[in-house]
């Protein structure tokens, strides 16, 4: 669900729209959600970066089903493009 909503932000903006994401009542899943975007916008990232960290994100092979998997990723992302954004290629 995590990787999910990190795509569906990534076409919002690519579509210049705004994005309404519905997690069905895991609030978790919304605050997480809420965090990752609000460091992207801070830190002024853009789809090609995001994406380009997803392409290099490897799960460990012990994560257990998708939502520990999704964990992973959320850690990955916020270690990623947290800081002074030196890290751009």
């Amino acid at each position: 669900a995590y990787l999910k909503g990190i795509i569906q932000m990534m076409a919002a903006a690519e579509a210049g729209r705004g994005l309404v994401y519905l997690s069905f009542g895991d609030h978790k899943l919304t605050l997480q959600l809420e965090e990752t975007f609000r460091l992207f916008v801070a830190s002024s990232r853009t789809v090609g970066e995001v994406w380009k960290a997803l392409e290099e994100f490897r799960p460990h092979p012990e994560a257990k089903g998708p939502s520990g998997a999704g964990q992973e990723l959320r850690r990955f992302l916020l270690s990623r493009f947290r800081g002074s954004g030196d890290d751009r290629d």
